[in-house]
């Protein structure tokens, strides 16, 4: 029988994005014929082409408003020749090409990310007396594409109920890990020193009071950071910090990297700033350092709270305060078997809970519905 065709579209995503290729396109590929039209080398597109998946080379773009407007079309022009029967796309500069392709007859998912209009909130490139205007013209304007023209899938459950006002024929499907990058074996060694941060890099993202609270420690610590800079003038204020130089930078890493500093790792930072798009958002990087069985010093926020409260996983910090942090690591080095025990906790919550694996399955059940 032959196979129903899917395409997946992001303009914005570079490479094999973790949710959108090895997550929801591989996923897919079980039932359907699927395309992926995203900006990428040959080198990956020769590994997609293995995993039975066509990719569509993008160029990267110029600028962000090269992104936005030449490379949104570029990408909805490569996707259009797919012929595909539904159309899957990730990033909201997308949003008129899904409408077309609505109108052309073809079914269009909505897969959104990030919570967008609290989200431009924090953006810098913004000016401040245009913020909230802006952030309520999105909001109204998502709210009626999804309303006439799309299928939603949220990636955190309070962007689904935002939507569900809008569209009944709405999901959430969480990023959560792959149940085959967690490790088979719960670690026997610990030294708990070794502190990680994988992400994104800017002011935000607390990365300058993790360099700050390691800097104030009297243990010698092994930090590593992993993940490329959203920010130029941030980059030159972390690296002018005097702890700068003590700190394992590895940039932008492909998976296999990461799984090797999450294996050499024992203690995963997530301390995000209280921004509105952060607060409610639900973090791959907390799961992978609960998946590779590491404690986590995490943001104070009330739905992180619940999760590592109820599973005693790690510990919460004011993200905006270094003391605290450096304060949170000196009780896992002091007391490594409570660690230990908070690793294993997380490590089990994922097995048990937050993985991949039962989400594949809302995501096949929401296709075939």
């Amino acid at each position: 029988m032959k196979k129903i065709k899917v395409c997946h579209m992001s303009s914005a995503h570079i490479g094999l994005d973790v949710r959108i290729f090895y997550k929801q396109c591989i996923s897919l590929s079980k039932n359907y014929d699927v395309s992926l039209v995203i900006c990428a080398t040959d080198k990956e597109a020769h590994f997609a082409k293995e995993n039975n998946i066509n990719l569509i080379q993008l160029k990267q773009p110029s600028s962000r408003v090269n992104r936005m407007f030449i490379q949104s079309f570029k990408c909805f022009c490569s996707a259009l020749k797919t012929n595909s029967k539904i159309y899957h796309f990730h990033d909201p500069e997308l949003i008129p090409y899904g409408i077309i392709l609505r109108l052309l007859g073809k079914r269009v998912i909505y897969d959104v990310h990030e919570d967008l209009p609290e989200d431009i909130m924090g953006k810098r490139w913004i000016p401040p007396y245009l913020k909230k205007f802006v952030r309520n013209i999105i909001s109204l304007k998502e709210f009626f594409v999804s309303k006439i023209f799309f299928d939603i899938i949220a990636a955190t459950p309070f962007i689904l109920e935002r939507f569900l006002k809008a569209n009944n024929n709405a999901i959430n499907i969480n990023n959560y890990p792959l149940f085959n990058e967690i490790p088979e074996k719960a670690r026997d060694r610990f030294n708990f020193n070794k502190i990680c941060y994988i992400g994104g890099i800017n002011e935000t993202r607390g990365l300058y009071e993790l360099v700050q609270a390691c800097s104030s420690l009297n243990y010698k610590v092994s930090l590593s950071i992993a993940g490329n800079f959203l920010d130029e003038k941030f980059k030159e204020k972390l690296k002018s910090h005097h702890y700068w130089g003590e700190v394992d930078f590895h940039g932008y890493i492909n998976r296999n990297e990461v799984q090797k500093i999450l294996a050499n790792s024992s203690v995963g930072i997530v301390t995000l700033h209280p921004t509105n798009a952060y607060i409610e958002s639900l973090p791959v990087k907390m799961f992978e350092y609960m998946a590779h069985g590491m404690p986590i010093i995490a943001s104070n926020f009330p739905r992180w709270k619940k999760i590592i409260e109820d599973y005693e996983c790690g510990l919460l910090v004011d993200p905006t305060s270094p003391d605290q942090i450096s304060n949170a690591i000196k009780t896992l080095i002091d007391n490594p078997e409570v660690a230990k025990k908070m690793g294993l906790n997380g490590r089990n919550a994922v097995i048990t809970n937050y993985n991949w694996r039962q989400e594949e399955d809302k995501l096949l059940s929401f296709y075939e519905k």
